[in-house]
């Protein structure tokens, strides 16, 4: 389950991997990861009896060298 926000690494990736360049790459793909924003994140680790005391979120970047280090990236661990 991808996250929500239009920049989580999660429905960036489920868009990237329905286009034209990267669709034969990921034939079988499914979403196992799930990236939550901060307003999903903050109640799970409450649920986990986690006190909050700060969090953000920020974005970042990776580099890929090539198709075979952007797809091991993806896959599950």
């Amino acid at each position: 389950m991808p996250g929500k926000l239009p920049s989580s690494l999660g429905t960036v990736t489920a868009a990237l991997v329905q286009t034209e360049r990267w669709a034969p790459y990921f034939t079988d793909f499914r979403q196992v990861k799930f990236y939550p924003s901060v307003e999903e994140y903050v109640p799970m680790l409450e649920l986990a009896s986690l006190k909050v005391e700060a969090i953000n979120q920020s974005d970042s970047y990776t580099h890929f060298a090539d198709k075979t280090a952007l797809t091991g990236f993806f896959r599950p661990l």
